[in-house]
């Protein structure tokens, strides 16, 4: 499981003349970069570690279908997988279509790349955030919805070494209502 802190793990699939373009939108402080110059290469990788997005060229498709995020999708369904496209027509529905979250476009503008990226690592980490929180729900039968809240915003401020901003972020919650949230939970202690 990736935790909400952790550095998000991105796999570039592209050839190599574009590979060093793509690989300086990321900083290292963020992110772990992995690379692959084929579709095969990107499988195997796949197959080894668990990646939050893949960012893939659709210059590595032989066919006009996308078999390279098909393929990864296989392997992992709730990775988010974004494109790059040389822009032409159609090629952005396509992408879409086939189950890209998101795309870029050549020229790769590095703001862009990171704010897309960003956004669907976002994403990406709150599905399987849900997906966690409904099996907890599950195996937490007979506490009320509060209780469970309460124990998931506790954990989430943990992860994040007590910085409340960045708690509510995660939380999707303006940091007013964490705030309220954690005196509400130290009156009731109290009492």
């Amino acid at each position: 499981m990736t935790h909400l802190n952790e550095k998000a793990r991105v796999l570039i699939v592209e050839s190599k003349r574009e590979m060093n373009k793509l690989r300086a939108c990321f900083d290292d402080d963020d992110y772990v970069v992995g690379m692959a110059h084929s579709p095969g290469e990107a499988v195997d990788r796949m197959t080894k570690n668990q990646w939050d997005l893949a960012l893939v060229s659709n210059d590595l498709s032989e066919s006009a279908e996308p078999d390279v995020e098909v393929r990864l999708r296989n392997i992992d369904p709730k990775m988010a997988i974004m494109t790059v496209l040389n822009y032409g027509p159609g090629l952005a529905a396509d992408a879409l279509k086939y189950g890209a979250y998101d795309f870029v476009t050549k020229p790769i503008d590095q703001i862009e790349v990171e704010n897309r990226v960003g956004n669907a690592i976002r994403h990406q980490r709150a599905d399987r955030e849900s997906i966690r929180l409904r099996a907890l729900l599950v195996e937490e039968d007979g506490k009320s919805l509060e209780e469970v809240e309460r124990a998931h915003i506790l954990r989430i401020l943990e992860e994040c070494k007590g910085n409340r901003s960045r708690a509510a972020a995660i939380l999707c919650i303006d940091r007013t209502t964490l705030y309220q949230k954690l005196r509400e939970y130290l009156r009731h202690r109290r009492s």
